[in-house]
């Protein structure tokens, strides 16, 4: 445990000298100011909306453990099957080794993309970690369950109605929600019956939302082709995407100066590195 602590404070160090002598660009066209990770507890509940696939939304997570104080909540919540949730609990509790928690069907399923990703993997060993030495750190999935245990509503709704009850239970929390960027998009409308997770979170709470911004590197994603087959894989960041950030150097998160509708402000990164599925990265299935 002892080593568990000095690791955990070298990493707390280090992540506050990188940000010490970071330099923060000034708000530009598009009117977006830097925030502090120390500040960042007051924009919650923050939504994330992200590129499946990548490390470093993790590495955000981790610096944001690092300037959140010892007795604050920090709540986590995950695009993982919410029925998953009490395996965590018991892995948590050690009741459950890493392979018997990979061997549940989110990490063994066919099409195995970013959500599923030895990075996320890595997040929840770390809050296992953060638990051992009494920082009170929560991590849940909220996606509908794999079993069909529920069918009387749409996906969208049932990780809205889930989320919603997470923020509502923990109150007093920090709480950041991972998920991808169309379910993070309050502008936008999936059907004519229903919104997606965004919307119908921000018609109940003050929600701040966030669109995963990266200018080069790589992640880990599966497409679909018209033949109905996956091309699974590395995939690189297509550069006309980021060009509007294009004097933009430092990673972190910066919020629009005016009200929008879609997304409040950028989660940004210089540069991403993508993330393998769990269950095909040797560190992962050694870990124990």
């Amino acid at each position: 445990m002892s080593a568990i602590k000095s690791a955990l404070r070298a990493g707390i160090v280090i992540c506050v000298v990188a940000i010490s002598v970071a330099v923060v660009p000034a708000a530009g066209a598009n009117e977006l100011a830097p925030i502090p990770y120390d500040d960042i507890g007051a924009y919650s509940p923050l939504l994330i909306g992200e590129t499946h696939g990548s490390n470093e939304v993790v590495g955000f997570i981790k610096t944001l453990v690092a300037n959140t104080r010892d007795n604050q909540h920090l709540q986590i919540l995950l695009e993982m099957p919410a029925d998953m949730n009490a395996a965590i609990q018991r892995y948590f509790a050690n009741e459950l080794t890493v392979k018997q928690l990979l061997s549940h069907p989110f990490w063994t399923r066919k099409i195995q993309d970013g959500r599923s990703s030895a990075a996320v993997f890595g997040l929840i060993t770390f809050v296992k970690e953060l638990r051992s030495i009494a920082r009170k750190v929560t991590i849940a999935g909220f996606d509908a369950r794999r079993d069909e245990h529920r069918k009387d509503a749409p996906r969208e709704i049932i990780m809205a109605d889930n989320i919603r009850r997470y923020i509502t239970q923990n109150d007093k929390a920090i709480t950041i929600i991972i998920t991808g960027r169309v379910h993070a998009n309050r502008s936008l409308h999936i059907s004519d019956d229903y919104k997606t997770v965004a919307a119908q979170l921000a018609l109940t709470h003050q929600l701040t939302t966030l669109n995963m911004v990266a200018r080069t590197g790589s992640y880990w994603a599966c497409f679909r082709h018209p033949t109905k087959t996956f091309d699974c894989g590395k995939k690189d960041i297509k550069a006309a995407v980021t060009e509007d950030y294009a004097d933009y150097t430092t990673s972190g998160m910066y919020i629009k100066q005016q009200a929008v509708d879609a997304f409040d402000g950028i989660l940004f990164f210089d540069k991403i590195s993508s993330s393998a599925p769990a269950t095909q990265t040797p560190e992962s299935l050694s870990a124990h």
